[in-house]
């Protein structure tokens, strides 16, 4: 990790401040250290990136009631960031600051590629940008956040692509894919307060495709987003469970209302078509017609 400041805690005069005045002006360099840590707000959530100490990474300008900042631990990481639509996705170092509340760091073994991503691409999921890819992951968890009470490291996760979080009306009634914090989904961003643990190496906060951001090594996410699974399954084939096989089974057990007996058509054979497949099986139908122009597929 590079040379970064460490900020010792004092109170910021009320005048307004542009960020670049913090540097030595508003608040007192203790010491240059050999560490990972960032100054941060511990009001507002802004932090001062670690490359420079001296530029607000939001982009916002400090509040005049924002008056005490502390330091916090963030890691280096490598990611699949979106920076423009139709231009590639480029692999780079990002940094990754430890969870808060509610939330949880997760080194991912596995993700799949969805042709989702691919809309991100195209602009027809026009989420926004700069923006970490992947939404089908699971991994094993490497730390927790404070209110985390039933995932420990070391669990094994597999990322709902949806949030679930087990108190809402529609959660608590059993339609967890109307979870409220699906709300905020396309926003990106950490669903306990709305800003970012992601950042590029220039100091961006980085939005996460479904709040997840599987397209990384390693990513922090709501506990609503994890669905914890025994040891023994292979990661590389449970990240497919986070999108893929539950949309592709939902389409016949669910939207198709597949019942036992019925004749089913599936158009297409790929990662949704061979779940939804299944899907009529254990739903009971009795013919189950596959249709795909890829001979392999048939």
């Amino acid at each position: 990790v590079g040379r970064v400041m460490q900020i010792v805690d004092r109170e910021i005069p009320q005048e307004p401040c542009d960020g670049l005045a913090l540097h030595g002006a508003h608040v007192e360099i203790a010491q240059v250290v050999e560490a990972a840590q960032i100054i941060h707000c511990g009001q507002c959530g802004s932090s001062l990136s670690p490359s420079c100490g001296t530029r607000l990474r939001s982009g916002r300008s400090v509040k005049p009631q924002h008056r005490r900042w502390r330091t916090i631990a963030i890691m280096q990481t490598k990611a699949a960031i979106l920076w423009e639509v139709n231009k590639p996705w480029a692999v780079e170092d990002i940094e990754l600051d430890d969870p808060k509340e509610g939330e949880v760091m997760v080194k991912l073994a596995a993700s799949g590629l969805c042709h989702s991503d691919e809309h991100l691409v195209t602009g027809d999921l026009p989420f926004e940008l700069p923006i970490i890819g992947g939404h089908e992951g699971a991994g094993v968890v490497t730390k927790v956040g404070p209110g985390v009470s039933w995932l420990e490291e070391g669990d094994h996760v597999v990322f709902g692509f949806i949030p679930s979080c087990g108190r809402c009306p529609s959660c608590s009634t059993g339609h967890q894919n109307l979870c409220d914090l699906g709300a905020i989904m396309a926003a990106g961003l950490q669903a306990s307060d709305m800003t970012s643990r992601h950042h590029a190496a220039n100091g961006d906060d980085l939005k996460l495709m479904c709040m997840l951001g599987t397209f990384a090594h390693d990513t922090v996410v709501n506990e609503a987003s994890c669905n914890k699974i025994e040891k023994d399954v292979p990661l590389d084939r449970a990240c497919l469970l986070g999108c893929g096989v539950v949309t592709g089974w939902g389409s016949s057990v669910y939207a198709a209302e597949v019942q036992p007996g019925d004749v089913v058509a599936v158009v297409g054979v790929g990662g949704i078509g061979a779940n939804a497949i299944q899907g009529a099986k254990l739903a009971g139908a009795k013919q189950i017609w596959a249709i795909d122009p890829v001979e392999s597929k048939r």
